[in-house]
C-alpha cells in the first residue's frame, strides 16, 4: 500500500529566517547609509521552498548591540522599521543611533500576543562595523 507520508513529514526547519543581502554592513560614523535590508522567509510547502513570512498581527522591532552585548538601539515599527508583504524588512538609521566607532551586531524581533521570537539567531548574526 502506497501512502502520501512525504506530504506529512517535513525534512527541514519551519521557523522563519532572514536572508540578508550581506551579513556584514560597514558604516562611516554619522552616515545613515546603507540601510539594514533583509527578507523574512519561511519554508511553507512540502519541498521547503522559501515563501515570504506572513507578518499579519506581528509587531516588528530592530535592536543593535555593541561587542559587550549592551543594547545600543531599540527601534519599533513606528521608529524606522518597515516591512511589506514580500517579506522585505528595512531598518533606516537615525542620526544618533551609533555614537562611536566599533563592531556591533543587529537583530530583528517579531512579537505577537501569544509568542515572540528573534531573527536571526545567535549563530547567524548581522555584523555592523562602524569606522
Amino acid at each position: 500500500m502506497v501512502t502520501d507520508t512525504f506530504l506529512e513529514t517535513r525534512w527541514y526547519p519551519n521557523e522563519p529566517y532572514l536572508r540578508f543581502f550581506t551579513q556584514n554592513i560597514r558604516l562611516r560614523l554619522g552616515s545613515l547609509q546603507p540601510k539594514v535590508t533583509a527578507f523574512l522567509l519561511q519554508r511553507k510547502n512540502e519541498w521547503g521552498d522559501p515563501k515570504p513570512f506572513d507578518l499579519t498581527g506581528y509587531t516588528l522591532a530592530f535592536r543593535l548591540h555593541d561587542k559587550d552585548n549592551n543594547l545600543i538601539v531599540e527601534s519599533s515599527a513606528q521608529q524606522g522599521v518597515t516591512f511589506d508583504d514580500t517579506g522585505e524588512i528595512i531598518y533606516e538609521w537615525k542620526e544618533f543611533d551609533i555614537q562611536q566607532t566599533g563592531v556591533y551586531w543587529g537583530e530583528f524581533i517579531l512579537v505577537k500576543t501569544d509568542k515572540d521570537f528573534i531573527v536571526p539567531n545567535s549563530h547567524n548574526r548581522l555584523y555592523i562595523t562602524v569606522v
